[in-house]
């Protein structure tokens, strides 16, 4: 069993793949002061309580932007499953390439969403991930990572509270009109419907450029309230990483056996 971890700003989501199959997935806060003993207790708790057996797992395969929480999952799988992760990166997957000048400056959960939407979809095709920021990431007619684009996430703008003293704090909640009639449907107007306003111009800008009409699939947690308020997403993949992640790691295992 395979055990895919994506270690994001906000959270980390990890799952556990059987073959192809994802048998279960597990969200946890990123706390970069917890320890490596104290990670391994809180997924040992979360697998347990879907019946799985930690023993099963003979693999793990690993998709960070979080330098500090890399090395704990690394020496969690050295210490208690007794493996060595998969640091992924860009290296990994070269049916995928990637034109950025400097592609090491490419986040990895970034390129695991684009090969995974490749597998599944084909090419050309925009992913839309929606965490900490909302990032667009684009593969071309001739299946070549080009770039994307990344924006403030939908979580960094219900904040604003936080920089002015009398707005309120909000749930990411659509209003039930554009035109907010107080200050809380205001800024939920503005938070959420802004989001789509700008993805749907975003993917009107991008498709225009590449002069291709791509796929589009979304991802990350409020992939599916956006989805639900803009006919231009095609494709819903909540766990579109983690799938991005064992494809990798079953491309690199076949490569170096």
């Amino acid at each position: 069993m395979l055990l895919a971890i994506d270690i994001g700003n906000t959270n980390t989501v990890l799952g556990l793949f059987n073959g192809e199959k994802l048998e279960a997935h597990f969200r946890l806060s990123t706390y970069n002061s917890r320890t490596i003993d104290e990670t391994y207790a809180l997924l040992f708790a979360l697998m347990q309580a879907q019946k799985i057996k930690p023993r099963l797992i003979d693999a793990v395969a690993i998709s960070s932007v979080v330098p500090d929480g890399t090395f704990v999952y690394q020496k969690m799988a050295e210490a208690y499953f007794k493996t060595q992760p998969l640091n992924i990166s860009w290296k990994d997957y070269p049916k995928l390439p990637v034109t950025y000048p400097r592609p090491d400056t490419l986040g990895a959960d970034r390129f695991c969403n684009a090969v995974a939407g490749v597998v599944k979809y084909g090419q050309p095709l925009i992913v839309i991930d929606f965490g900490t920021a909302t990032s667009f990431d684009i593969v071309n007619g001739r299946g070549e990572f080009i770039g994307g684009v990344i924006a403030p996430g939908l979580s960094l703008a219900a904040e604003l509270h936080t920089r002015a003293a009398k707005l309120p704090k909000i749930s990411l909640e659509f209003p039930p009109q554009v035109i907010g009639d107080n200050t809380v449907h205001a800024i939920q107007s503005g938070t959420l419907w802004g989001t789509v306003a700008m993805l749907e111009g975003m993917v009107a800008r991008i498709t225009k450029e590449i002069g291709e009409q791509p796929h589009i699939i979304a991802t990350g947690g409020m992939a599916g309230a956006i989805t639900r308020n803009t006919e231009i997403i095609q494709h819903v993949e909540p766990y579109l990483v983690l799938e991005g992640i064992r494809i990798i790691y079953d491309y690199w295992k076949t490569e170096n056996n």
